[in-house]
């Protein structure tokens, strides 16, 4: 299956009438790949049980031969998702004769730009959770850095921590990433870039910063797939 055929379908699902579950996707502006062939699909469903919020993982058909699309509604925290993201992982890593090994798997949200269903690779993506910050990462690796600057970022409600300054975010996205922009010709450019994230986040805001991050990897510093998403109670930075 080709995932551009599956935007309408995707759309009557979303919008669908009362008989269909419905999904809200993050709707942001960074751009991803959006044109990808051979894919099977995945669902983490924003469900209401009782006083409790609950994601509810719809895996059904996955073929590890195939590349994975997960869709994931944006008004789920980030720690009612790790349990889904895990078992996703597992099976996505599990080898058997079937298994492609240039198979990926990507979460998808809606590029405003461009209108369509854009991807955001996240195969190779560990996440440590919940006391791990990602300081404690560097200091238990210091070779990590190759001796040069790291950038550690910190998404709570409302607002990113980059080391001592502070953005709204989303609301301050632009002027987060001119603040990036501005480090590539200073001593102080960043050979990799840490996100950490405050598991109460909700995955739509995550999804944001993950693509507006991504959009300058490669060309700036590299992202890292160590992600850190932590209970503020229990970290310590």
């Amino acid at each position: 299956m080709k995932i551009k055929s599956f935007v309408w379908l995707l759309a009557l699902m979303v919008l669908g009438g009362c008989h269909k579950p419905k999904m809200l996707l993050p709707v942001n502006d960074n751009a991803g790949p959006h044109d990808i062939n051979s894919v099977t699909q995945a669902y983490v469903f924003f469900e209401i049980h009782g006083k409790d919020t609950v994601a509810r993982l719809n895996k059904n058909q996955l073929f590890t031969a195939m590349h994975w699309v997960v869709h994931i509604d944006r008004r789920l925290p980030l720690k009612k998702i790790i349990v889904p993201l895990q078992t996703l992982y597992q099976k996505r890593h599990k080898k058997s004769i079937h298994s492609n090994p240039d198979a990926r798997m990507y979460l998808s949200h809606v590029d405003t730009l461009r209108n369509v269903l854009a991807l955001d690779d996240f195969t190779d993506v560990e996440i440590e959770t919940p006391f791990y910050f990602s300081r404690d990462y560097v200091r238990e690796y210091p070779k990590i850095t190759g001796g040069k600057p790291v950038l550690h970022l910190d998404l709570q409600p409302g607002k990113l921590l980059v080391d001592s300054l502070a953005f709204a975010f989303p609301a301050g996205k632009k002027d987060f990433l001119a603040y990036l922009d501005s480090l590539k010709k200073t001593d102080r450019r960043p050979r990799l870039v840490f996100i950490n994230a405050d598991y109460n986040v909700d995955y739509g805001t995550f999804n944001n910063l993950l693509g507006a991050v991504r959009g300058l990897d490669s060309i700036m510093f590299r992202t890292s797939d160590k992600m850190f998403w932590y209970n503020p109670a229990e970290v310590q930075r």
